[in-house]
């Protein structure tokens, strides 16, 4: 409440690891001393990559999960067209195996594992063909979302550290 009231709106941040508790957060800040407050900085790390990502000047925008997964059918369809997936190929057109990258790379990046660190780890254990086809369609996605200014709900997070590592985003 002190850091609100002696300091300019949007100049104070609180992060809270869940929504439930902001909203107790910002449920107990009112009270006599301070009766109103219009931008008091309480928010999630998720509220705070998205506002980041707001301000920033950079071109760049979110992927929802829908567009995730049709992005996801066409390169899994167009790394097959280029004969690029012989071990998923009898489950090229299914729903399953697009449900499965999608997964396997929600998780990769939620551990911050780019295609590269992937390929590095594969190589390391000795890469199996799944293995190789999992990095093709991993790195033509991130490859995808580089080149049109986008982010997946995991690459949120990665695209705010790198805007406030460069100081992109406006003061």
């Amino acid at each position: 409440r002190r850091a609100l009231t002696e300091y300019p709106p949007r100049s104070v941040l609180w992060l809270a690891p869940t929504y439930r508790s902001v909203t107790d957060i910002l449920g107990r800040l009112l009270t006599p001393e301070l009766r109103a407050c219009f931008s008091p900085g309480v928010m999630t790390f998720e509220g705070f990559a998205q506002q980041v990502l707001e301000a920033t000047d950079e071109s760049i925008r979110p992927l929802s999960r829908l567009m995730k997964r049709e992005l996801l059918r066409f390169l899994i369809e167009e790394a097959h067209t280029d004969g690029k997936l012989k071990y998923f190929g009898p489950i090229v057109g299914t729903a399953g195996l697009v449900d499965l990258v999608s997964q396997f790379i929600s998780e990769l990046k939620r551990l911050e594992i780019w295609p590269e660190h992937f390929r590095d780890a594969c190589k390391q254990r000795g890469q199996s063909p799944k293995d190789i086809e999992l990095l093709e369609i991993y790195q033509r996605y991130q490859d995808r979302l580089t080149a049109h200014g986008l982010y997946d709900a995991e690459g949120r997070f990665w695209s705010a550290r790198e805007i406030l590592r460069e100081r992109k985003a406006p003061k």
